[in-house]
Parts: C-alpha cells; structure tokens; sequence
C-alpha cells in the first residue's frame, strides 16, 4: 500500500503552506525549511487527502542545522478548520534523538502547541541521510503512534509493516482535549526554538491511508436461509476498522 507518489520536491504545486507563510522553499529540488523568528512554528500540507483516518507517512532527512530544530515533524489528522488542532509526530535534533507526539493549532502562529508524549528515543541518533516515518491509527483514548527511523529507504508501506519493521517508538498516551480524530490531510512541520542560522532540509516524502478493513459476523454468517431472510431471525454486522460510517 504505497500511498501517495513520491515527492520529490521539483515543485510545491501539491502543497499549502500554513502558519506564518514563506518558510518552505525548493532549493535544489529539495524542501528547505528556514525560520525568520524565535520559536517559530512551520507546516506544509499536502493538498489531497487521505481516505481514513489511520494514515502514515515518511520522509528523508537531507540536513539540519543547530540544537534547538524539532523536526522534522509528519502532520496527521489536519482539518484545516481555522483552531483546529492536527497531529505532529517526529524528532528533535538532540543526542540522543527524542520523539515527539505533539499537537498544533491551525492559525497564523500554530499556536498554541504541546507535547502529548515524548518520553521515547531512537536507539541511534537520527542523522542526516536516515529516514522518519509515522503511523496513527484509533481515535480518542484509542490513539496509537508507531514511529521508525531507518537508515535506509524501507520501502513501501503495509499494514503488517512488511517492510518498515517493528517501530523503534509506540505512543499510546490518551490526547484527551487533545484528540484529533476527524482531519484527512497529512503534510510536514518543524518547529525552531531559535533562527539564527537554523534550517532543515528534506526530500521523498510519501504518505497515505492505512488499510481499510470491514469484517463481517453475525448469526447469519454460519448458515441462513430464505426463511431466515423472511422472518428476520438472523444477523449480520459489518464492523469497520481504519475508516468511519457516513451517514446520509
């Protein structure tokens, strides 16, 4: 399940840029992230959505420069509804590297903005060449962050983690107030403590739902007849899993 195609950054034609505008720009055919402020929030938003709210991305660290760089981050779960909150999971540029589940605020400033869990660490530091990835999945108390580093592209993603592995990192803090349960959109964040002479610098970023399941029981499932189906005695549930029910 691949997701969306990989990007490679010749353009930002996908993308929306949210937050105090003008930090993301290409620089040789790669994202540069340039803050012009003190604790400064970015993002950038890949403009179609995702199908489910079980959603994944991953993307390439090319630099960084300076302590003080939380990112890059993988936004999950934006509405775009002016103050709602969506999800930002990844790094800080620390040894050794710690993981953040944070939140941040669709505004002008993405203020304001928190950690949610950030008590895990990569076993190895996340260095320049290593890759970030990230899935949520479950809403509410229900949330589940898996986050991996690799030092190699993993290839693509599936539910049974084929190729990415087990994840260094699993997040299951209840968000509470927090939650972000409803967004669609996924993009990319880095958030500076300090400006002067800080970047970041990214390529390949891929994202997408996660598999979609509907599982059938019921007493309908073991045998039913015409009879059955006339006089309304059996049963059938579909329970969704990755996705939700619509209604008219």
């Amino acid at each position: 399940m691949a997701g969306f195609p990989t990007e490679t950054f010749e353009n930002l034609d996908n993308w929306t840029e949210i937050g105090p505008g003008g930090r993301y720009s290409i620089s040789s055919n790669q994202l540069l992230i340039t803050p012009n402020a003190d604790t400064q929030h970015t993002a950038i938003i890949y403009d179609t959505p995702v199908s489910s709210l079980k959603q994944h991305a991953k993307v390439q660290l090319i630099g960084w420069t300076g302590e003080g760089t939380y990112g890059p981050r993988l936004v999950f779960r934006r509405t775009g509804g002016a103050g709602e909150k969506f999800y930002q999971v990844g790094v800080e540029n620390q040894t050794p590297t710690r993981v953040r589940w944070s939140y941040g605020t669709d505004d002008a400033d993405l203020a304001p903005a928190a950690d949610i869990q950030n008590d895990g660490y990569f076993g190895a530091s996340f260095v320049e060449g290593d890759w970030l990835g990230a899935e949520v999945s479950g809403t509410g108390d229900a949330t589940v962050v898996k986050v991996w580093r690799w030092t190699a592209d993993p290839g693509d993603y599936d539910e049974a983690f084929t190729n990415w592995g087990s994840p260094d990192v699993t997040y299951e803090t209840n968000p509470g107030a927090n939650a972000c349960d409803t967004g669609l959109y996924i993009g990319l964040y880095c958030y500076f403590s300090s400006y002067s002479g800080r970047t970041t610098t990214v390529d390949n970023f891929t994202g997408g739902p996660g598999g979609v399941t509907a599982a059938l029981t019921g007493t309908a499932m073991a045998s039913i007849t015409e009879a059955d189906v006339v006089s309304g005695d059996k049963t059938i549930i579909i329970t969704l899993t990755g996705d939700e029910w619509i209604s008219n």
